[in-house]
Parts: C-alpha cells; structure tokens; sequence
C-alpha cells in the first residue's frame, strides 16, 4: 500500500471516530482488509461506494457506504499533495519519509497553526470528488456529512 493510502486509512479512521460515525467506520475497515488481501486501493474504494456492497463476511448492507468512500479517496488525493509538499520542504525524497514521520509532521502542522489550511485542503478535494461524480453542486457550500471540522481534525489527531 502506499503511504498516502495508509495515511488515508489512518485519518479517515480518526475523523470517523471524531464524528462518532461508527456505520462509515465499516467502510475504512472493509477497505483496509481488501488492500491488505491484495485488491488495489482504487478497487477497494470502488467496492465500497458501489450500491449494495457489503462489508467483509458480515451481510451487512454499508448504507451510505459513499460517504467513507469519497472521504478515503479524497483522503488520499489530499496525502499526495501533502507528502510532496513535506519532502520538498525537507530536501528529501517522498521515498525517504516513513508513514511515522509523516504522522508525526502532520500532527505538528495541525497543532501549529496549520490546521484551518489542512481542514480546508481535506475539505476541497472532498468537493472535488463529490462535483465529479456529480454528487454536488460546484457552486453550493451547504452542509455535507463527508466535510470535516477543525474539531474533527483534531480528534483524528489522538488516535
């Protein structure tokens, strides 16, 4: 798997729990064992977002299974950005930074000021993937269960 799609499982499992959306939390358990038995990351995702999916051997029917979806893979687009960013930052290669000392600068970010800019970031790929699959109007800003809060951010932070 790659870091960023490591790091999506991570955060995405973290705003979940700081949403206290346990249902969602299926999605990202469901996607992570996929990736772990071998599926692809974007099959895993697709799998889950796909009407009448189910999670793991459990029958269960994920309702709204969309919602996790879009944010792990908003997720991910979000970790790409944000490890380049970091490795040009640091004068090292994405190759040279672990998934650890990702967590940690991250962490750092949020708690040092950055963390209206990262929600912010988090939340325009979110509504970029939701435009795209025509889930969302490009013009409305209204409230939408996939959006994050600095609070949510900051909860996903301690886990």
């Amino acid at each position: 798997m790659e870091p960023s799609q490591t790091l999506a499982i991570w955060l995405g499992r973290g705003l979940l729990e700081a949403k206290g959306d346990l249902e969602e939390l299926i999605v990202v358990d469901e996607v992570e064992r996929q990736v772990t038995a071998g599926t692809s990351f974007a099959e895993a995702v697709r799998s889950v977002s796909s009407e009448g999916s189910r999670a793991g051997d459990f029958g269960m029917e994920i309702v709204g299974a969309a919602v996790g979806a879009v944010l792990l893979q908003a997720l991910a687009d979000f970790w790409k950005g944000y490890i380049e960013e970091i490795a040009k930052k640091l004068g090292k290669s994405v190759a040279d930074l672990t998934v650890e000392q990702l967590q940690g600068l991250f962490r750092r970010d949020v708690k040092d000021g950055r963390r209206q800019q990262l929600v912010h970031e988090i939340n325009k790929a979110v509504k970029k993937l939701e435009v795209e699959a025509g889930a969302a109007d490009p013009g409305h800003s209204e409230p939408n269960p996939s959006m994050i809060t600095e609070s949510d951010l900051d909860g996903a932070i301690q886990s």
